[in-house]
C-alpha cells in the first residue's frame, strides 16, 4: 500500500527535523557562549 510508505517517510523526516533542531540549539547556546 502507498499510503503506508508516505507515513513512515513522513516519520523518518520528522525524525530528522527533530534532530535538525537539536543540533541547531547547540549551535545557538555555542554561539551565545562565544558572543564577543
Amino acid at each position: 500500500m502507498p499510503g503506508r510508505n508516505s507515513v513512515i517517510e513522513l516519520k523518518v523526516s520528522l525524525n530528522k527535523i527533530e534532530e535538525l533542531k537539536g543540533k541547531i540549539e547547540e549551535l545557538e547556546a555555542t554561539l551565545q557562549n562565544c558572543e564577543l
